[in-house]
């Protein structure tokens, strides 16, 4: 299990976002098995049309998220998100367009 498997990102020092793909009664379990695991993360649906769907997490947990991601992944299936829009990575990011660094000008 290793985050070269999924779409991962770690915009500073403490924030972790991994971005999946997932039916939509797959969105409600994970969410809903996340928060009962305080301090895993919080999932955010990105984009219901395409089941885009990012939990956000932290550098510590990430490990950990994603060992339990993997260890429900036959009751609540799920794939990585095979592309993010840079639109929607920057929004998530709270990025200014055309920043997607997160260096100002």
């Amino acid at each position: 299990m290793s985050a070269q498997f999924l779409s991962v990102d770690v915009p500073d020092q403490i924030t972790a976002a991994v971005f999946l793909e997932a039916p939509a009664q797959s969105i409600v379990l994970l969410q809903a098995y996340i928060e009962s695991h305080e301090s895993l993360g919080a999932v955010r649906t990105l984009n219901r049309t395409q089941n885009l769907l990012c939990i956000l997490s932290t550098r510590d947990m990430l490990g950990s998220l994603l060992d339990f991601l993997f260890s429900v992944r036959d009751t609540c299936p799920w794939r990585e998100a095979r592309t993010v829009d840079k639109a929607l990575l920057e929004f998530y990011r709270m990025v200014p367009s055309g920043n997607v660094d997160g260096q100002s000008d």
